[in-house]
């Protein structure tokens, strides 16, 4: 198995080997996985800044929507009360409205009633006016038929 030629030779080249082995691997550490170590760095920095600003941008954004939505829950606080309180002047100014015309109409069927009554009272006592004379001059015919016929 030693022989010339055979697999586990023993001589220079296992030496170049092994020397050029560590050769390139020095080699490409020094001029590929550096720079692309650099790189990678940079650009763990560069994430690193980025995911900083974007947290405290984020927080400032839930400070501003948490401001904004108490200034619009006290917004509505106030507009409810300014609402009820337009609300409740309507309702009063509608229901002195409503007195009043509630007065009115019980004003107006006052004095169509004593119209009526009026009015009615004024014809009865024209039919019994005109009552009485008729029957006044229907006795006064029969009186003069009678004496006519005596």
């Amino acid at each position: 198995m030693l022989s010339q030629g055979g697999i586990f030779d023993l001589n220079a080249t296992i030496l170049y080997v092994t020397f050029q082995f560590l050769l390139l691997m020095f080699l490409l550490n020094f001029f590929l996985y550096n720079p692309v170590q650099v790189i990678l760095e940079e650009r763990d920095i560069y994430i690193d800044l980025k995911y900083k600003i974007s947290n405290t941008v984020l927080s400032e954004i839930k400070n501003l929507v948490f401001e904004y939505e108490k200034r619009l829950i006290t917004f509505y606080k106030k507009n409810k009360k300014i609402n009820f309180n337009i609300e409740k002047n309507i309702l009063n100014k509608l229901k002195i409205e409503l007195k009043i015309l509630n007065f009115y109409i019980i004003h107006m069927f006052n004095l169509f009633i004593i119209n009526t009554t009026i009015k009615t009272k004024i014809i009865t006592n024209n039919i019994k006016y005109f009552n009485t004379n008729i029957l006044n001059h229907i006795k006064y015919r029969f009186y003069l038929k009678k004496n006519a016929s005596n």
